[in-house]
């Protein structure tokens, strides 16, 4: 099992290439076997104490803290397991074994349970099975993680798809003009678009933010990022403006400025001898 350790990166980088290739079987077949020795060595159990994780980012573990509370010692895995699980369950999925990648993406969520990615990957599950109510609401909570424009772009155009289904243009429509405000060159968001506009004809209103914040207080979405998280990188960026630590402040406010376009935060970047960033850990 050491060797597989030392070569969890590695194993990553080979199944990339055979999924590339669609050769989905192969991934499969692969990661089991590494999903199956992880599971069985001891250093990848969490103790009486401590709890393991698998953070990619430093705020993702800040969201873990904020949103769980835990109670035992937080120890950081530097092997990418909960990418192994999640790579598992994409394999799994295509090769239409949804059972098996339910369960392999539930062990990536144990892992790491703010990697927002790791729901959208259940959430084409649940899509699967046909539960659209229990998507939508998924989708809603993802909100309450999701702090790169990106993946707040993808709730969005979650959410249209929901409303696509039932057959509520307007809605849908407001959504995905909403995920190209976070995601502009997104391929999906102009294929939602021209879809809405073949099915729902000139009939569908133009959007407008009161008429999107008038659904989101209808269905319970956030119009934008979650006030939340919003707050939260916020708060942790006066933390380390008051410590004068650059890389903090970079850091988190960065996120912030990255979430809300604020003019305010982007004038204290400018001060900084960098712009904002996001570092993956």
């Amino acid at each position: 099992m050491e060797e597989t350790k030392k070569d969890l990166n590695k194993v990553l980088e080979q199944t990339h290439g055979m999924v590339r290739r669609d050769h989905y079987d192969q991934a499969a077949e692969l990661l089991g076997k590494v999903v199956e020795e992880i599971q069985n060595d001891e250093e990848y159990q969490d103790g009486e104490d401590y709890e393991l994780h698998r953070f990619r980012e430093p705020f993702e573990d800040v969201l873990y803290r904020e949103i769980y509370n835990p109670t035992k010692e937080l120890r950081q895995v530097e092997q990418p397991v909960g990418e192994v699980y999640l790579q598992y369950a994409n394999a799994l999925f295509e090769l239409e074994r949804y059972d098996e990648a339910k369960a392999a993406i539930q062990e990536a969520i144990r892992w790491n349970p703010t990697y927002v990615k790791n729901y959208f990957e259940l959430m084409e599950i649940v899509k699967q099975e046909g539960d659209l109510e229990k998507f939508f609401e998924m989708t809603v909570n993802a909100f309450g993680i999701a702090f790169i424009p990106q993946d707040i772009a993808r709730c969005y155009r979650n959410l249209a798809y929901y409303f696509l289904e039932k057959q509520s243009y307007d809605e849908a429509l407001n959504c995905v003009v909403m995920s190209m405000n976070f995601d502009p060159n997104a391929k999906q968001g102009e294929q939602l678009l021209y879809f809405i506009s073949e099915v729902g004809g000139r009939n569908v209103p133009q959007p407008s933010f009161e008429s999107l914040q008038r659904y989101g207080e209808q269905y319970g979405f956030p119009v934008g990022a979650a006030p939340e998280v919003v707050t939260l990188a916020f708060s942790y960026g006066k933390r380390y403006e008051a410590m004068d630590n650059k890389d903090g402040m970079r850091y988190f406010y960065g996120i912030l400025y990255n979430l809300t376009g604020d003019e305010e935060i982007k004038a204290v970047l400018d001060k900084l001898d960098q712009g904002p960033r996001i570092i993956m850990s």
